[in-house]
């Protein structure tokens, strides 16, 4: 009784193979050559994930490159805006009071420094542009004008915890960035 399997039209799953018509160095060349073609195609894999590789490193760090210059220039113009004895320390204007003016850059600033937090804590801002801005933030958010907006301010972030957190601790503490990132 003839199966299927047994059929002489069903080639598929016989063991023989395109080397058994060949003399024995004939099969072995081909055996070389076939070889060879596997490692060649190994190395095209590997180039190619090692290609991948580089240049997503190169488009993260050109992203962070795009970050750093589109927030460099919003706080550019916010400090053209700015009277410079707003954001800088002084028993004096701690109980100056704020014009309107400058109450809405101080907001101004709050937000793009929650902007600027976020995208670092959710992975859009790498090590290297943030620590280009920490000192100028802390020094900033310390800053007697500052801590008195938070107050106001702190509300307004209620919905981001995280932040809310890491500016407090930021005001409270003096701390340094190098001791509280965000993550």
């Amino acid at each position: 009784m003839s199966t299927f399997w047994n059929r002489p039209t069903c080639r598929l799953f016989q063991r023989d193979t395109i080397f058994d018509d060949l003399s024995y160095g004939a099969a072995e060349a081909a055996v070389v050559l076939e070889l060879i073609l596997r490692f060649v195609t190994l190395g095209s894999v590997v180039t190619s994930l090692i290609a991948i590789v580089v240049a997503l490193r190169a488009h993260n760090r050109q992203l962070g490159a795009q970050v750093f210059l589109n927030y460099s220039d919003r706080i550019h113009s916010l400090r053209r805006s700015f009277l410079t004895e707003t954001y800088l320390s002084g028993e004096a204007l701690a109980s100056r009071a704020l014009a309107d003016e400058e109450r809405r850059l101080v907001h101004e600033a709050f937000y793009l420094i929650f902007e600027f937090h976020a995208l670092r804590h959710y992975g859009y801002v790498g090590t290297s542009v943030w620590r280009i801005w920490e000192p100028d933030i802390q020094r900033l958010l310390t800053s007697p004008t500052f801590g008195r907006e938070w107050s106001i301010m702190k509300a307004t972030f209620q919905p981001h915890p995280h932040f809310v957190a890491w500016v407090s601790h930021i005001q409270q503490r003096g701390a340094t960035f190098d001791q509280h990132r965000p993550e």
